[in-house]
């Protein structure tokens, strides 16, 4: 009796020990059926299925036909195979690639002579994208401005060779004057009266601080104090305040390289910022293309949200073939929907998915981003896989030799996947299939003169400027 029940408790315990070991090796030395499709992912693997990141020298890869875009999963080079480039969209949270894919393209930019502005609301600007873009300037023989908003050197006007309406909407555009159906808008109604004032009465070579201590009384006797308040306000930002310096039509269509530093702390340097984007659309939207392609001028909006402005919104739909396409880059989908009290949140995000064609993704970092762009990626085919389980004697599941599996779908890039990008690593929407990417920043050493500011008082010319010399791509390395 003894020996029975012993022998019960044994065959129980070996039944509980080695049936999940042996299952385990049973499932390892499965051979999987030749016409199964990928499964759906775990999280938990994501990390360990993506290869270390590659370490590459970017320009390598440059053609003066084609946009780079980063080395694929295989190594392979990822291109956009066209000479002008759509809108482009990048997104990611802050320390995972923007500013690297920002200057990998600013620097293809300038390497095809297209005029490049970039607006950056850092203080001082980005750490490494002003020496990147100075030494594409030195390769390309190109004039290269750095803009600091804040310093008291002036650098520019503002309204220097605009037309009275120019300066009308510039200013109803940048105070942000329009309509909108409340009670203030009698008062702005009286600011736009102060608006359509200093368009008609504006001299060439006046300056906001001229304009300002000028007109300043007229404005506060007929109601418009808001006005000659922000009017004076931006009259402070004294890198505006040349008689004549930089000129922005002259930059779009000779090719120069500007780059703009703000204060995203400050609000008269943001507001500064959106007058300049305003400015540069007015430029491109008079340009004559009936007979001649106008010359290409890239813009590029990192941080987005202290970018974002009416007439920017509406440009986007309009403006590409005026020659100027931007690229822009925000950290999640909401910045989409943080814009100025005049506009539509929605219409805005809708302007900016519908008008960028070209979109790149590195890691989100909040669920609704992920989602969006998981669903973005589209729909793969995949197996869903169910078993049957059976309990033993021994109260012990062990799984059947028969399985059934049927047809499901999942995203081709998706959700586990958005949140667990590495470093470095995006993905690319608008060019074909999504496809996974790397990104590998163009190494450059810090200059003092990438972040010089010169004072501007005098027109900029630059008698060495070759325009008719061939796309410089030899010179890289």
């Amino acid at each position: 009796m003894v020996f029975s029940i012993s022998g019960f408790v044994m065959s129980v315990y070996m039944d509980r020990l080695l049936i999940p070991n042996f299952e385990k090796l049973l499932k390892i030395s499965t051979q999987k059926a030749g016409t199964q499709r990928d499964l759906k992912t775990d999280i938990r693997d994501i990390q360990s299925n993506f290869k270390s990141v590659l370490q590459y020298d970017p320009q390598k890869f440059f053609f003066p036909e084609k946009w780079f875009f980063g080395l694929d999963t295989k190594g392979n080079p990822i291109y956009f195979c066209m000479k002008k480039l759509l809108h482009t969209q990048i997104t990611g949270a802050s320390g995972f690639g923007k500013s690297v894919l920002l200057g990998l393209l600013a620097f293809q930019a300038i390497l095809k002579r297209e005029a490049t502005i970039i607006f950056d609301p850092k203080q001082g600007g980005d750490e490494w994208l002003p020496h990147i873009c100075y030494k594409a300037a030195q390769v390309s023989n190109i004039p290269y401005f750095f803009v600091d908003l804040r310093r008291s050197s002036a650098q520019l006007n503002l309204f220097n060779g605009m037309t009275s309406n120019q300066i009308i909407n510039l200013l109803i555009v940048g105070l942000l004057l329009d309509e909108r159906g409340d009670a203030a808008d009698y008062y702005r109604a009286k600011s736009r009266k102060m608006a359509r004032f200093v368009g008609k009465n504006y001299q060439n070579g006046m300056t906001l601080k001229e304009i300002s201590d000028t007109y300043d009384e007229y404005f506060r006797k007929n109601e418009a104090d808001g006005f000659a308040d922000a009017l004076q306000e931006l009259a402070e930002v004294e890198s505006v305040n040349a008689r004549e310096g930089i000129s922005l039509k002259d930059a779009m269509d000779q090719g120069y390289v500007i780059y703009v530093a703000g204060d995203w702390e400050d609000p008269k340097h943001i507001t500064i910022q959106r007058m300049l984007l305003a400015r540069i659309v007015q430029i491109a939207s008079e340009r004559d293309n009936t007979l001649e392609t106008p010359k290409q001028v890239c813009v590029i909006l990192d941080e987005l949200s202290f970018q974002i402005s009416k007439i920017f919104g509406d440009a986007l739909k309009v403006i590409r073939d005026k020659g100027l396409h931007f690229i822009l880059a925000h950290q999640s989908i909401k910045d989409l929907i943080n814009v100025p009290d005049n506009m539509d949140a929605q219409a805005f995000a809708g302007s900016v998915v519908a008008n960028c064609p070209l979109k790149f993704t590195y890691r989100a970092v909040d669920n609704e981003t992920a989602q969006y762009f998981a669903e973005f990626s589209g729909e793969v085919l995949v197996d869903d896989e169910s078993r049957n389980i059976e309990k033993t004697l021994s109260l012990t599941d062990r799984v059947t030799g028969e399985k059934q599996i049927r047809q499901t779908e999942r995203n081709l890039i998706d959700l586990n996947m958005m949140l667990s990008l590495p470093r470095g690593t995006g993905v690319l929407f608008g060019n074909g299939v999504a496809q996974i990417s790397t990104i590998c920043p163009i190494e450059v050493e810090k200059t003092v003169e990438a972040k010089t500011v010169k004072g501007c008082e005098q027109p900029i010319t630059c008698e060495n400027l070759d325009q008719t010399s061939l796309l410089i791509f030899e010179k890289l390395g």
